[in-house]
């Protein structure tokens, strides 16, 4: 891989329907670089950089990048940003968040329905920064 190919990493919750079937589903353009998926309930190095930077796991996917990290609503727009024409869920995924005012608005409501597919299954939150967020 070169210099100019970068890994792009998208950390998900992988006890989240949504949010795996999300992740297997989702491809990037090939220039952009490697993409690798980490399911945050395992183990893996970038996570201590993630609790480090503070990002709540309950409240957004992330997504690093060059070295930069994007949450929740940024996650999903850098995603967009980067996806592929491969299939029509990438071209959906795309046109939905592309836009970074139409991640934000729709952010809320995927995460709405992680929360509930959580619940529904039994599964407890991630809490990678400890404490309880009942919020998210």
């Amino acid at each position: 891989m070169s210099q100019a190919q970068q890994s792009v990493l998208l950390i998900y919750d992988g006890d989240c329907p949504l949010c795996d079937s999300f992740a297997k589903m989702i491809k990037i353009r090939e220039s952009v670089g490697h993409f690798e998926m980490i399911n945050a309930r395992q183990p893996h190095p970038v996570l201590d950089e993630i609790n480090a930077k503070k990002l709540d796991l309950d409240q957004g996917v992330v997504v690093k990048y060059n070295n930069h990290f994007y949450h929740g609503p940024d996650a999903m727009h850098i995603l967009g940003l980067m996806s592929s024409d491969h299939d029509w869920f990438n071209c959906f995924n795309a046109l939905l968040f592309r836009s970074k005012i139409i991640s934000r608005l729709f952010y809320p409501l995927f995460k709405y329905v992680r929360n509930g597919l959580l619940w529904w299954n039994g599964v407890p939150k991630i809490k990678n920064l400890g404490g309880s967020h009942e919020s998210g």
